[in-house]
């Protein structure tokens, strides 16, 4: 039922866009968007197969899910371990509550949020998986800057633990979803931080799951009190 939900509402817009490529050729100018993002990777003279797109759209809307909510889970975690960040980052969202006349907040208050937006920041640094982002070489060979090569067929995977504990390692290019992902982390624990009092429910200090290269949040229990709003 979702998927054939999805394939409706994106076919016109693929054809749509099909179109006004053919037409206006190189002075096209492309939506920034994942979805034409697939449109131009799968399209064959300017025709597409759209169920295939939306077999895309699924696993991207699978895997989107997927991050933000493993991400929300440590910033949880990280918040219980952590406690002497607790009274500061807590003001800060009963102060941004109690300022808000509306029932929703802007991306302006939203990103009032500092305490809060930097301690989902660096939770997401030091959670990072060790390795990530594996690539395969496709030409018969590639040289790196350094005269290193790496044969074709090879597979290569990227130190993200070491790049994110070190500045001078540390990339330019990002995911282009982030801002979405962390407000939607951001507004989450907003409201768990001014509805409930959250604890361990042991005395020890919860750890990541891992597996190999891979880091995954722990399946240590948390608590969950009750607060009034102030």
């Amino acid at each position: 039922m979702h998927r054939e939900l999805i394939k409706k509402k994106i076919t016109p817009v693929i054809e749509k866009r099909l179109r006004e490529m053919k037409e206006s050729g190189d002075n096209y100018v492309s939506p920034i968007d994942i979805l034409q993002r697939y449109t131009e990777l799968l399209h064959k003279d300017y025709t597409v197969d759209i169920d295939v797109v939306t077999d895309y759209m699924i696993i991207s809307i699978f895997a989107s899910v997927h991050t933000t909510s493993n991400f929300l889970t440590f910033c949880l975690h990280e918040l219980v371990n952590n406690p002497q960040f607790l009274k500061e980052i807590l003001e800060e969202q009963e102060q941004l509550y109690k300022s808000n006349e509306k029932s929703y907040y802007s991306t302006e208050q939203i990103a009032r949020m500092e305490k809060l937006d930097s301690f989902i920041k660096e939770t997401l640094r030091v959670n990072v998986n060790n390795v990530a982002l594996q690539h395969k070489t496709l030409s018969s060979y590639f040289t790196f800057s350094n005269g290193y090569q790496v044969p074709k067929g090879r597979l290569v995977n990227i130190c993200s633990g070491e790049i994110h504990s070190d500045k001078e390692l540390q990339g330019k290019h990002t995911c282009p979803g982030r801002h979405f992902a962390v407000n939607e982390i951001k507004l989450t624990l907003h409201y768990l931080l001014l509805k409930y009092d959250i604890k361990k429910a042991s005395i020890e200090k919860i750890k990541p799951k891992i597996y190999g290269a891979l880091k995954f949040p722990s399946d240590e229990g948390l608590i969950f009190e009750k607060r009034e709003l102030k």
